[in-house]
């Protein structure tokens, strides 16, 4: 059994050995790999207690540190999602963190690493809901699909990620900017670009916007007809007018010019 093999070279690898981070860091891989199967938390614990002792080993400045802070990282955010104990979500947190510190721009898993930390503040806003969380994720989310041209094969995600941000803190605050740089993510990626559920907010975010503009042009005529002034376009029509055609209606919004003639 690979967990029994692991033991014994961890074994007959004692504290000084210069191969015992490695042999705990596979120990706790394989330990976790069996959490993930049988749901024990006992095997939990254990890779989170191997991970821990791999990190001692790794201090700063050692070429493996980020690797093991990593790998601690996601074991005790695994433990939050079983117990819930926000102590272990800020210890993920502070964790990735690190990690991110430790691949700057440039390096090759620094994408991830923005992606990893996005991940784990988005649980801790959507626990608390602390705006100043989900305009971070925001940020991170938006760095690493910058890093992620077309092409990219994690660049999907990357939009999928971006999106529901901007839409829930649209949610929250009805920021008309919100809404708008999900149209221009429309506007710049084709829906071959998009994962389904990404598409279906852009989609929630287009019936927003007909019904905004709409609404803008119903009052525009109301006005028109009360001031019984000669105008064209009322400020509200015009910016729903910029907005492209919704993809899951059949508004046109360009129609809405005719409309207000």
């Amino acid at each position: 059994m690979a967990i029994t093999s692991h033991r014994k070279v961890l074994t007959a690898q004692p504290f000084g050995h210069p191969d015992r981070s490695s042999s705990l860091n596979n120990l706790a891989n394989a330990v976790l790999t069996r959490f993930e199967q049988s749901g024990r938390m006992e095997d939990l614990e254990d890779a989170i207690a191997y991970n821990s002792e791999a990190l001692t080993l790794r201090p700063p400045g050692h070429s493996d540190r980020s690797s093991s802070l990593n790998n601690l990282a996601n074991a005790v955010c695994t433990r939050y999602e079983q117990l819930g104990r926000m102590d272990d979500l800020e210890k993920a947190i502070s964790y990735h963190r690190e990690v991110l510190a430790l691949r700057p721009l440039g390096h090759l898993d620094h994408s991830n690493s923005l992606v990893n930390l996005a991940n784990a503040v988005r649980i801790r806003y959507e626990q608390l809901g602390r705006m100043k969380d989900l305009d971070e994720v925001i940020s991170y989310c938006r760095e690493a699909l910058n890093l992620r041209p077309h092409g990219h094969p994690d660049r999907p995600t990357s939009l999928d990620s971006v999106a529901n941000g901007v839409l829930t803190r649209y949610e929250q605050l009805n920021d008309m900017e919100d809404l708008e740089e999900m149209i221009s993510y429309y506007r710049d990626h084709p829906p071959s670009s998009w994962l389904p559920r990404s598409f279906h907010f852009l989609q929630q975010c287009c019936e927003c916007l007909s019904s905004l503009a709409m609404s803008s042009w119903a009052r525009w005529r109301i006005w028109k007809r009360q001031s019984h002034t000669t105008v064209k376009h009322s400020p509200s029509v015009l910016l729903a007018i910029h907005i492209v055609p919704c993809p899951s209606t059949t508004l046109q919004m360009p129609s809405l010019l005719a409309m207000s003639s």
